[in-house]
């Protein structure tokens, strides 16, 4: 399903924000358009880059909307998550966390 057919979905079956999102992602285009919908569903703490694969329009773009973070390398990608999910352990509110896959250790 395309983000363009989940947002007409969402606008007729509205939602609550569930709760908060991590995200750690490559910058690509289409990640930039999830986190831009994700944004108006949940309340986004963090999106960590991918180090090899940051588009600078994304990233621009992503700047402006939510916190980001950009690690210059694999192992940092670990830390800075680490970081901020030791950040979050205190609170009541849920964190859902979206990796792509493989980074986090």
């Amino acid at each position: 399903m395309s983000l363009l057919c989940v947002r007409q979905v969402l606008k007729y079956y509205p939602i609550p924000a569930p709760g908060r999102m991590l995200i750690i992602q490559h910058l690509l285009r289409d990640t930039e358009e999830f986190v831009c919908l994700a944004a108006h569903y949940w309340d986004i703490v963090g999106v960590v880059g991918i180090p090899y694969s940051a588009k600078s329009q994304v990233v621009n773009k992503l700047k402006m909307i939510v916190p980001l973070y950009l690690p210059k390398t694999a192992e940092d990608v670990s830390k800075i998550v680490s970081a901020i999910v030791k950040d979050l352990k205190n609170s009541e509110k849920s964190v859902f966390i979206l990796d792509m896959g493989g980074t986090v250790r």
